[in-house]
């Protein structure tokens, strides 16, 4: 029984768990939705390609549900003190982190299980920059 736990593929998610928390806990998303705001110079097209642009990136090397998890209430908030409805937004970013989450095995559990199996044939590194 135990011999079908892949524990690869647990240690990353767990590995990758603990950067998401240690990212939470510095404010280091809220930090980066305020530079976006001040960055975009409250023009709002611009702060959606910033935060869109973000989460994309983020997405690539987090798994996807946990960073719209990590950056929806930040988003919510950050639209309630600009006054602008949340959803619009909240639509963008969820598009974008599918959009990033395609580029690398990571980000999806069963990208990176296949990814792990077709690694016991090959090299990795191959999966990851392919």
């Amino acid at each position: 029984m135990i011999s079908w736990i892949d524990f690869e593929t647990v240690g990353l998610l767990f590995g990758m768990m603990i950067m998401v928390g240690i990212f939470s806990n510095t404010g280091f998303f809220e930090y980066s939705a305020v530079k976006a705001y001040k960055l975009s110079r409250g023009n709002l097209w611009h702060l959606t390609i910033i935060l869109c642009t973000f989460t994309g990136v983020v997405s690539a090397f987090l798994d996807n549900v946990t960073t719209i998890l990590l950056l929806a209430p930040v988003t919510i908030r950050l639209c309630r003190v600009i006054d602008v409805p949340p959803e619009p937004l909240l639509i963008a970013e969820v598009m974008f982190s599918n959009i990033g989450g395609t580029g690398m095995p990571v980000p999806r559990s069963f990208s990176l299980s296949l990814s792990l199996s077709l690694s016991r044939a090959t090299d990795f590194s191959r999966n990851v920059i392919a």
